[in-house]
């Protein structure tokens, strides 16, 4: 139900799923730069299908991409033509080079969202919510309302991601694993045949609970190392306080919001209920202090904070930093039920999540303790 933010164990290696075998390579390719040069009749239309395919083979070896070059013979320059891809530019595909994108301003957003959810190997469904979060924060005119993303307006934007997806795939950027649930040692790579297909079906791309099939998206250890760490914009940290510095209130408020799902209130919220005996004015004065550590991360644009009203859905409404005191005072919105997934959450933004990284992140990780 909300941005993963760990990075996982790979998944086993897989080998390709054509059942016909391959001739193995001749010489050790793992961490080796490699160029990757077709040469092609002007005939051949499916150039591009074949250098997806050479580039994700060498990939799984370990190679590292260094660049494709494509000369095609018999196509000049004037006339080759050009394929939308997962940057929102136009990219060449005849005569010349086809460069390896490793720079995440290259990529549009929709395919910054999957690119995250392949280096943390998460599931498909949920990443169409994650574009949403992304285009808000960035204050994009497209953005949605303060607010999850209506199920038929995630089903509106699948053509739009499926098409991401392949052009990500085919670039050898991520993989598209089948199974029956979230890292499963079973799940399989989809064959570039049924790419498409596979994609375009809204069901994957749709969180529900007890799905009894999950699409998830990885990348090779090549793409790892070169997309990993600038996965978030780059951040100044030098004013900002050192973890022993921070309150131990502020080091809560910070872990939760980086935990896969951190909660502030219902059955597993980190943060106790006011005392029942308060009248309206008392609990308003508690839940002002209460939220204290948690303001400055919010106005800052660190931290965004999610109401969830309802069991088994990932649907949520925004609380404004305006509307925290009245939104944590009403007994609703906080829930004090025992179904999982009602109440309010956290959840870093990609700057909050750049700031965690380059300041605190660290320091968590040796002590994993908040005094």
């Amino acid at each position: 139900m909300h941005q993963p933010r760990r990075r996982g164990r790979y998944l086993a290696r897989r080998g390709p799923s054509e059942s016909a075998p391959r001739p193995a390579l001749r010489h050790t390719v793992v961490g080796a730069d490699v160029v990757l040069v077709g040469y092609f009749s002007a005939k051949q239309k499916d150039f591009e299908t074949l250098m997806a395919s050479a580039a994700t083979r060498l990939a799984a070896r370990g190679a590292r991409l260094v660049v494709q070059i494509v000369q095609r013979r018999g196509v000049s320059d004037g006339g080759v033509q050009k394929i939308t891809s997962s940057s929102g530019t136009a990219r060449t595909a005849g005569c010349g080079s086809m460069p390896v994108m490793r720079s995440w301003k290259s990529l549009n957003l929709a395919g910054q969202a999957l690119m995250r959810r392949a280096l943390w190997e998460w599931s498909l469904a949920g990443v169409i919510q994650d574009y949403g979060a992304a285009l808000r924060w960035a204050g994009a005119g497209t953005a949605p309302p303060p607010r999850s993303y209506t199920e038929d307006e995630q089903r509106a934007l699948v053509p739009q991601f499926a098409a991401v997806a392949v052009d990500l795939a085919e670039r050898g950027l991520l993989s598209v694993l089948r199974g029956k649930r979230l890292r499963d040692p079973a799940a399989s790579v989809v064959a570039e045949t049924e790419l498409r297909q596979t994609l375009a079906d809204s069901a994957y791309w749709l969180w529900a609970p007890g799905a009894q099939r999950v699409l998830s998206l990885t990348v090779s250890p090549s793409v790892d190392d070169d997309w990993f760490d600038g996965r978030f914009p780059p951040v100044d940290t030098s004013a900002l306080a050192t973890w022993d510095e921070l309150s131990p209130e502020q080091r809560e408020v910070l872990v939760c919001a980086e935990e896969g799902s951190g909660w502030f209130t219902g059955p597993f919220g980190v943060w106790e209920d006011p005392p029942p005996e308060l009248d309206a004015n008392q609990r308003l004065a508690w839940v002002k202090k209460q939220i204290a550590p948690l303001v400055p991360f919010v106005r800052d644009g660190w931290i965004e904070v999610r109401h969830h009203p309802v069991e088994d859905s990932d649907a949520f409404t925004v609380i404004g930093l305006n509307e925290l005191p009245t939104a944590l005072a009403d007994p609703t919105i906080r829930y004090d039920g025992d179904a999982w997934g009602v109440g309010v959450s956290c959840t870093f933004t990609d700057t909050g999540e750049a700031v965690w990284n380059a300041a605190w992140a660290k320091t968590w990780a040796q002590r994993l303790r908040l005094d």
